[in-house]
């Protein structure tokens, strides 16, 4: 869909996307920043929530089964202005920047998810 972050949809886009049977709903994240806990590490996920929630306060946090990765979801208020993505990436000490096979593995990150994103 073409200019997602500035449309307004309308009661008769929501009556054709009721007929599709895989269809979700994406939130903008304008006015609901959150912060994307990309970590394997239960141990680094529980310290980096006590910081986010120390931080900037207390959120409903998502998280799926059989995975340490979580989402805290925040909201913005009147006078505060919406940001873009920062992403902050970060390797755990001793852990190796290659897999097995020679290819890159990929770092740990904590994501500010913000403006022109959506979860």
């Amino acid at each position: 869909m073409t200019l997602w972050t500035t449309r307004v949809h309308s009661e008769a886009d929501c009556a054709i996307w009721n007929r599709w049977p895989s269809a979700n709903i994406g939130l903008q994240l304008t006015q609901f920043p959150g912060v994307d806990i990309d970590c394997s590490v239960q141990a680094v996920v529980d310290r980096i929530l006590v910081l986010a929630t120390n931080m900037l306060g207390w959120a409903p946090v998502r998280g799926r089964a059989n995975s340490e990765r979580v989402l805290l979801i925040y909201r913005l208020t009147r006078d505060e202005e919406p940001q873009p993505k920062v992403r902050i990436a970060f390797r755990l000490p001793g852990e190796p920047e290659k897999g097995l096979d020679g290819n890159p593995l990929q770092p740990h990150a904590v994501e500010l998810l913000g403006r022109g994103q959506q979860y």
